[in-house]
């Protein structure tokens, strides 16, 4: 913090993670993914398909959209490796099927 109350930071930008695409194991993530951006009419909807075959993509709107805790989305968020992503958004998942 300034003298002057003024608040000032440095950031750097994170390089962008290379595409890669997302793993048979993984293959159910793209459907609910695009399944929930249908149901909440959400822009990302209308992305090119091919989106959806990028596991870093995938994982990232995933993350933004589940209903996580804010401490749980920062930890996706800040998973550099887009398949560890994956994994952590896979084991989440059981919480919010409905019974």
């Amino acid at each position: 913090m300034r003298d002057n109350g003024l608040i000032r930071s440095e950031v750097s930008r994170w390089e962008p993670e290379a595409s890669q695409p997302v793993p048979a194991e993984f293959g159910l993530l793209p459907v609910i993914l695009d399944r929930l951006l249908a149901q909440m009419n959400l822009p990302a909807r209308n992305e090119d398909r091919r989106c959806f075959d990028d596991a870093s993509w995938v994982g990232f709107r995933l993350a933004e959209v589940l209903p996580l805790a804010t401490d749980e989305r920062q930890q996706m968020l800040e998973t550099t490796d887009p398949l560890q992503r994956l994994t952590l958004l896979r084991d989440a998942l059981p919480r919010f099927q409905r019974e």
